[in-house]
């Protein structure tokens, strides 16, 4: 990582027992598989079978070696079910540059190939080419479709950009669903009801609640699934953390993004949708070692050299000190921040971890990107989330550890 450019990664390592389910296309195929209720669908799994909740209405199962469905392997699995606990649609990541790495043109169009020639022979229609909305999803790809009557619509979608040598793999994804028709540009009517998302509870939180979950993973997509789940509160689901991991151009094997990219990303996605992008606060690396070192200096103690920087902890305290030195700063990061909130807009929240301890994170330093969902201004505290999940969907700490973090701030808002 060179100095001035912030990189966010994941650093986190899961291990994972590997397990084997090669009917599982099998019992989608079936009918009567979709009237189970959810308990029994998971039962069916084998014991070792890793799930993480991601929130109320969905479950994943993260990749893991050995994981077929018919007779290919595949990344993680997405189970979502209705409010009478039956199977609403089930999402299969066939292949993703974040998890698998990069592919070479042939082996990325051999592996779709696979897909879609297994799909004609299990299912009693032909798949149909049908093209890939960018409007929906933000990026260009390809799109087949199985429409079945008893075992709803199987959705084959595919991204990947340049030829030969400058090919680039992104994702080949399978979901399958009655209804699984991805919200557009067009079809995010809640944005005129964003404030009645807000909850003022009796002990002071203000909190932006039904902003869906997206659970990254072990790859290093927290700017693609933050910025996802936004657009996902916005009613437009289609725009997913792959999706947004190609717009990105997020490197391979869990790399992550850099701001630079993200921005460009952000702006190209608000001429396309009609959303303001707005950069609240850049703080940058460089400036907040710069301030550290100024307030290492006045207490005597180490500074950060530019060499050293990203593979230093800062000292909580000296940080601390030195960006809340200025009250009248972190008073204007509040305001702002409760003006966000109180519209019932979320705020991208660009962050360096290590600073102040944090419990039970996969990732404990370097960047991150998470988002602000509320505020206290009783206890003089935030209210964040991360996307590792529902156990990660809303924490809370000081302002003045929240401010003291803080790279950059983005929102998103809706013209």
């Amino acid at each position: 990582m060179s100095s001035g450019l912030f990189v966010y990664t994941v650093l986190a390592t899961f291990i994972v027992p590997g397990i084997c389910s090669a009917a599982l296309l099998d019992d989608l195929a079936t009918p009567t598989y979709w009237e189970k209720k959810i308990k029994d669908v998971l039962a069916a799994f084998p014991e070792k079978a890793y799930f993480s909740r991601v929130d109320d209405t969905s479950i994943r199962l993260p990749r893991q070696a050995g994981f077929k469905a018919g007779d290919f392997e595949h990344g993680d699995v997405v189970l979502r079910w209705n409010e009478d606990s039956t199977l609403e649609s089930v999402q299969i990541i066939v292949y993703n540059k974040g998890d698998d790495g990069n592919l070479s043109q042939d082996d990325f169009q051999a592996k779709l190939k696979e897909l879609e020639e297994s799909l004609n022979t299990l299912l009693p229609v032909v798949g149909k080419a049908r093209r890939m909305d960018k409007r929906d999803t933000g990026v260009k790809g390809k799109t087949k479709v199985w429409e079945t009557e008893d075992c709803g619509t199987w959705l084959v979608e595919s991204s990947s950009t340049g030829r030969g040598k400058g090919f680039n793999s992104e994702f080949i994804r399978l979901t399958i669903g009655r209804d699984i028709e991805k919200g557009g540009a067009a079809d995010a009517s809640r944005r005129a009801l964003l404030k009645s998302n807000v909850a003022h509870e009796a002990d002071g939180r203000v909190w932006i609640k039904n902003i869906p979950m997206v659970d990254q993973g072990e790859k290093g997509y927290c700017v693609p699934a933050t910025v996802a789940r936004v657009f996902a509160y916005y009613g437009m689901d289609g725009v997913d953390q792959h999706a947004m991991a190609a717009l990105c151009q997020s490197r391979s094997g869990g790399g992550g993004t850099t701001m630079p990219q993200m921005r460009a990303a952000l702006q190209d996605l608000g001429r396309a949708f009609h959303f303001r992008v707005k950069t609240m606060e850049d703080c940058s690396i460089d400036n907040m070692m710069a301030l550290y070192n100024k307030e290492a200096k006045k207490q005597k103690s180490p500074q950060i050299s530019p060499k050293s920087a990203y593979d230093f902890t800062f000292e909580a305290d000296i940080m601390r000190a030195a960006r809340v030195r200025n009250g009248s700063k972190m008073k204007k990061w509040m305001a702002e921040v409760k003006k966000s909130i109180d519209e019932g807009v979320p705020v991208l929240w660009s962050v360096m971890l290590g600073i102040f301890e944090e419990q039970g994170l996969p990732q404990n330093v370097g960047g991150h990107m998470r988002l602000i969902i509320g505020y206290n201004e009783e206890s003089k505290t935030i209210l964040y989330s991360d996307s590792w999940g529902a156990r990660h969907a809303c924490k809370e700490m000081p302002l003045e550890d929240a401010y003291s973090m803080t790279v950059e701030r983005n929102v998103l808002r809706p013209s």
